[in-house]
């Protein structure tokens, strides 16, 4: 099982490797200068003049192209990333089963209800009723005053 996981991660990572090189590239063209001058294509630049007409220095349907690719690999890569961070933990509890259930035990114990504090008059504190220190360690917390 571990052997089948590990070679699932290193496939994953060769996905995420050729996605982020992908990318790269992507974003590469779109922010380089054009030939002619003049501002870049760019990721979020509008594609269109400040009358509304597309743009005359840029080809759009090259750089619509090149952003829905890119939005589509980034959508990918949180995808893949997501694998592998559920392989890797699957690797981890693997690797260390008591330590999964230690901590799912402590997650119990964490998530039980625990004690409503109340407004002792005589005292003026809020106060747990029955409560002696042992939830906090604290051995002989009832006789203990501040």
């Amino acid at each position: 099982m571990e052997q089948e996981a590990r070679k699932q991660l290193s496939s994953l990572d060769v996905k995420r490797k050729s996605l982020e090189l992908e990318a790269d590239g992507i974003s590469s063209e779109l922010n380089a200068k054009p030939e002619g001058g003049g501002e870049p294509m760019g990721v979020d630049t509008p594609l269109v003049d400040k009358d509304g007409y597309p743009r005359g220095d840029i080809d759009v349907y090259r750089a619509r192209a090149l952003r829905s690719r890119l939005a589509i690999i980034r959508t990918d890569h949180k995808e893949i990333m997501k694998e592998v961070e559920a392989k890797l933990a699957l690797l981890a509890a693997a690797a260390n089963p008591d330590k999964v259930e230690a901590e799912t035990k402590e997650l119990q114990q964490r998530l039980a209800q625990k004690p409503k504090p109340k407004f002792d008059a005589k005292t003026g504190k809020w106060v747990v009723m029955n409560w002696d220190g042992s939830v906090a360690g604290v051995t002989g917390g009832e006789t203990r005053s501040f």
